[in-house]
């Protein structure tokens, strides 16, 4: 008689159909594996790339920084430099007004002393404007001399006086009264 087949539970296309089931899952493992790297390197290219050009903004940032300091610097001594002329210039300023005030003070003094030296001029002139009124209503002493000529009326006292300006002094001494 024909042997009976024993009923099994796990035939061989069932154990074909779990494992070709578990080398699916395993297969679909590695494959999202590798995307998942290829993923992950793609991030870590992108951050580093990331990286890097942050990295060359900060040094571009180092450099900028330097920079400003040293116009910072500049700038600073610029100011204290023109500080210093613009003291220098208000102090040469304030010297020469006073300067400028004592010209002024000098100037006032000097304008009336020339206003007295005027008025003087002025007092002098009509002084002697009076004298040669004086004068044209009688001649000159000398000048009553007749018959005498202008080189002659020099003579009569004795003396010849020659030149512009004449001095004459007198001695008024006991001997010369005899």
């Amino acid at each position: 008689m024909a042997r009976r087949r024993s009923f099994e539970v796990f035939t061989l296309s069932f154990l074909d159909t779990i494992c070709c089931g578990f080398g699916a899952v395993i297969l679909f493992y590695t494959i999202l594996s590798a995307q998942a790297g290829a993923v992950r390197l793609k991030d870590h290219d992108v951050l580093s790339s990331e990286v890097d050009r942050l990295k060359e903004e900060v040094q571009q940032g180092d450099r900028n920084l330097a920079v400003l300091r040293d116009t910072l610097t500049r700038t600073r001594n610029e100011i204290a430099s023109a500080t210093r002329e613009t003291n220098r210039i208000v102090t040469d300023l304030a010297s020469r007004r006073e300067q400028l005030s004592s010209y002024d003070a000098q100037t006032v003094a000097r304008r009336e002393h020339i206003e007295k030296l005027k008025a003087d001029i002025r007092s002098l002139e009509e002084g002697n404007r009076r004298l040669e009124a004086g004068s044209l209503e009688r001649a000159p002493l000398g000048q009553q001399v007749s018959g005498r000529t202008a080189v002659e009326r020099r003579y009569i006292n004795g003396l010849i006086l020659r030149g512009r300006h004449i001095l004459i002094l007198l001695d008024v001494s006991a001997s010369m009264l005899h």
